[in-house]
């Protein structure tokens, strides 16, 4: 049935690409064959340390009802990740994203990779989903959500943002006219350093 959110952190397979040489067909192979190990991971963050080779993470879908569902990653600094479906034998790419692609090119506009996932009443899909990742800390959290809580929740976040930014801009404007009628450098200061503050959260 339908819920807000749904936990895929206990059904989660993983297999590690040490030779950067696996495909999707490989990868459907190795599955069928019994490589892909259990996540086993108790929350929806997903932890690989520091990482040196491609991760390959494998879920499945059965529906009772027709649902339109969102499979959000949060970590924003992924390099390359892809997700396949598997439909009766059939491989259907949804789409390829990254850090190193530019975000018009994100298969939903947002600061998290986001992919829509649709399904039928009665559909068993299989997904595959590529993350390259090489030399460096992987640790993301990955949920499943029924699509319009997942967009409920999106734009009271976006609102939550426009919040701060508002009390940030009045903090500056504020500083800065004290700065101009009391001429101490200490509002000068204090202006630069929350102007750069909220740009690096803004760019994380």
């Amino acid at each position: 049935g339908l819920k807000k959110r749904y936990e895929i952190n206990k059904h989660l397979y993983f297999y590690t690409d040490s030779s950067n040489s696996i495909d999707i067909n490989k990868s459907i192979l190795l599955q069928k064959n019994g490589s892909f190990l259990l996540k086993k991971a108790m929350t929806s963050r997903q932890e690989f340390g520091y990482n040196t080779a491609p991760q390959w993470l494998y879920f499945s879908l059965s529906a009772i009802k027709k649902a339109k569902l969102m499979l959000e990653l949060e970590y924003n600094n992924i390099d390359y990740l892809s997700l396949f479906q598997l439909e009766n034998g059939k491989i259907i790419k949804i789409e390829t994203t990254g850090d190193n692609f530019s975000f018009d090119k994100r298969p939903y506009l947002n600061n998290n990779y986001v992919f829509p996932i649709n399904i039928e009443k009665g559909q068993k899909k299989d997904y595959f989903l590529y993350i390259n990742q090489p030399n460096a800390i992987l640790s993301f959290t990955i949920n499943l959500y029924e699509k319009s809580y997942f967009i409920r929740q999106d734009n009271a976040e976006y609102l939550l943002w426009g919040i701060y930014i508002g009390i940030i801009c009045i903090v500056l404007v504020v500083n800065l006219v004290l700065w101009l009628v009391i001429s101490d450098k200490i509002y000068l200061w204090f202006l630069v350093y929350v102007f750069f503050m909220a740009m690096h959260l803004f760019a994380d």
